[in-house]
Order: C-alpha cells, then structure tokens, then sequence
C-alpha cells in the first residue's frame, strides 16, 4: 500500500517514453510478475517499428515521485471508428504478438496502481471508446482488481477467459524430465532423436554473435514456413514488418543474453530451428519450424528440436520452459501444465458496451450497420451517467 504522495502521468507520445527507459528497467526488478514481453527491449521495438499505427497512451503512476507502476498502453483504431486502448506490447494487429502482457507493478503497490490507471482512464475517457487487454495471465491482480476499480468509477468491465498457455517446470536434470513423461512420450522422445542422429549427420548450432545472426534468422524463417506451408498457411513472418521486428528483437536479446536461437542441420541441409527467448530463468518457446523438403515425414523433427530446447533450458539450471500460447496436444504430452488466459474490457456505459458488442457481431455476419452504431456510440460516450440513469443499466461487471 502507498504511504506517499500518488501521482500520475500520461505520456503520449515515444520521445517521452524514451526518458522512462532507466526507471522502466529498474521498476522490472520490483515487479512480480515481469515476462520477456514486459521489458523495455520488447515494448521497445515494438514502438520502433509499429509506432505509426500505435498511439502511445501509457500511464506512468509515481509515489512521491518514484515510479511504482506502469500501464503500457496504446490506442489504436478499429473499424474506423472506435478508438481501441491496448496493450503497447501486443502490437498494432488483430492478434497479439506478445504472449503475456500485463501492468508493470512494484511488489505491494498493485491495488494503488491499478485504482491511480482506471482513475486516470475515467479522467480521459472522451479519448477512448474501449479498453481491450489481452493476454492477462490468471495470476495477475488485474483479474480482480480491474473490475473492481472499474465498478467503483463507474465504468463497466468484462472478463473472458482468452485461450491458454503451457508452462513446464523444469526439474534438476535430464534423467528427472524423462521420469516425469509418460511411457509413451518417453520413448518417442528418446526414440526419434537416436533415429535422427543414427540416420543423419546432424548438428544443432546454436547462434552465439551477431555476425551469425541474419542467416540464423533467414534459415529460422525458411522453416517457419515450410512448417505452415502444407497447410495453406504463411506463418507469422508473413504479416507486415514481422521480419524487420525479429531481426532487431533478436539482435537486442542476443546483446543481452536472453537469445536462444538454434538451428538444426541434417546432412548439411536446414531441417529446423527453435526461436527461444531466456529471461529471468525461464525459456521462452516463441516459435519454431521445420522443413520436410530432404527429410521423410516419418521422422518427428519438430519433437527432435523441441527436445533438445528442453534439455538444454535444464542444462543451464532454467526453473522452467514456457510452451506460451496455442494448441496445447504435444505440449501437455511434453510435460507442461495448461493455464487459462483472459481478456478484460472495460467501458464508459453499458449503452457503449452493447454498441461496440453489437457492431462486432453485426460486423461478424457481414451486415453493414457502421453509420448507425456511430451515431449511436457518440450520442452514449458523450453523456454516459444520463444514459445509464435512464435506461437502469448498472455499471458493474457483474450486470
């Protein structure tokens, strides 16, 4: 709890976020719940080459004059005409491309911080239509502080839950993995990766300088997509920037350490590589690929690599390997425990709530209705207390 004087400040634009940067880094350390995604080295980058389409709307909250929280926020457009807050971390596209994402809070402060940023936000709400945060990780003390603080500003919320994450917690040794596996996966695991090495002259090499770093991440991309590819799909390197962001995220974490990037060779041809993130003694598996091109199907090259990734996070004494988002089949198999993830929204009124649910679902079934959901909405984000007053509607998540 504060003893001092709370104060907040909004920055709003990427040259006043650039001074926050030391504070930024130092408020991590005191921050329980940091990830890979919530350092300054991602959100970052991300500023740097999504910026254009991501208006910085951050909400610094400080104690007498010590920052003790962060909400990274952006705004964005959607269809035109709502003005989306978000995430700064998840980007400007319709998904996100962090996995976890969160406020930052030093340890003890989060019930002052989160009241200080939905203060701020009822402050400011003609700058907003919707709050939209994804990726919240059911530990997070925004699950329930949020809604709470939304319903005593009489703002109205939502929580969903948004999918699911896998996280493996990691034993001392490699021979203490292999027990926690079924029988089944056990011997597949140890299985292909003899077959492998028996059939092919293999080689993982993992990129240790700067100068290996723009093949490594060519190769990384070429089996990124051959991997989708199959299926009709681009992979993620296919959507716009991706591979310019990449390219200077994995530069930044290989300065710092946090890089794991190997690349699988099988007679000297690309056959896979693993794309890892290393923070704060955990292993983050952000994605991966393989390529069939030289290689039967009949070999699990994706399981092969995935394996040594895990064998190497235990090597280096790693408290866990994080699976992150997505289908979960082989990873529960691998040994990681599945947890839920959530989506919270907040709103100025219920009326704004039911249009910008509605527009969404007008939208979904391809009916044009944008000109009278407008209407609507600037009619009800104008005078949100009037409307709630006369329809009854209540304000609180639980309505």
């Amino acid at each position: 709890m504060a003893d001092g004087k709370i104060e907040t400040r909004i920055i709003g634009s990427y040259s006043e976020l650039a001074s926050l940067e030391q504070q930024w880094v130092a408020l991590l350390d005191r921050c329980r719940a940091r990830t890979v995604f919530s350092t300054w080295e991602w959100v970052e980058t991300v500023a740097r080459h999504y910026g254009s389409a991501l208006k910085p709307f951050v909400i610094a909250v400080f104690e007498d004059g010590k920052l003790m929280g962060v909400a990274p926020l952006a705004i964005v457009k959607r269809w035109k005409m709502f003005r989306e807050v978000r995430f700064l971390g998840a980007g400007p596209f319709n998904y996100s491309m962090a996995d976890y994402l969160d406020f930052i809070v030093a340890d003890g402060m989060e019930r002052t911080v989160v009241g200080a940023v939905v203060r701020e936000l009822k402050t400011r709400s003609e700058s907003w239509d919707v709050v939209d945060l994804r990726e919240v990780r059911k530990t997070s003390p925004l699950i329930t502080l949020l809604p709470n603080e939304a319903t005593r500003n009489g703002l109205c919320s939502m929580t969903e839950t948004f999918g699911s994450s896998y996280y493996l917690a990691l034993p001392d040794t490699w021979e203490q993995y292999m027990e926690m596996l079924s029988s089944k996966m056990r011997s597949s695991l140890v299985g292909m990766t003899r077959k492998v090495i028996r059939d092919f002259s293999a080689v993982f090499e993992k990129v240790e300088d700067e100068e290996e770093l723009a093949r490594a991440m060519d190769v990384l991309i070429h089996v990124h997509t051959a991997r989708w590819s199959p299926e009709g799909l681009p992979g993620i390197f296919a959507l716009d920037g991706l591979k310019e962001f990449h390219m200077e995220l994995a530069t930044k974490l290989l300065r710092k350490g946090w890089l794991y990037l190997v690349l699988m060779y099988l007679d000297d041809q690309p056959a896979g590589a693993m794309y890892n993130f290393c923070y704060d003694g955990v292993m983050y598996n952000y994605t991966y690929g393989y390529d069939y091109s030289n290689v039967p199907t009949k070999y699990s090259l994706g399981l092969v690599i995935t394996g040594h990734a895990v064998k190497s996070a235990i090597e280096r004494g790693f408290r866990g390997y994080d699976f992150l988002r997505g289908h979960g089949g082989y990873k529960v198999r691998c040994g990681a425990s599945r947890d839920e993830q959530f989506r919270l929204r907040l709103f100025k009124s219920r009326p704004a709530q039911f249009a910008y649910l509605g527009l969404r679902s007008l939208r979904a079934t391809g009916k044009k209705a944008d000109s009278y959901i407008r209407s609507r909405v600037s009619t009800i984000s104008l005078r949100p207390g009037k409307a709630d007053k006369a329809t009854g509607w209540r304000t609180d998540h639980q309505a």
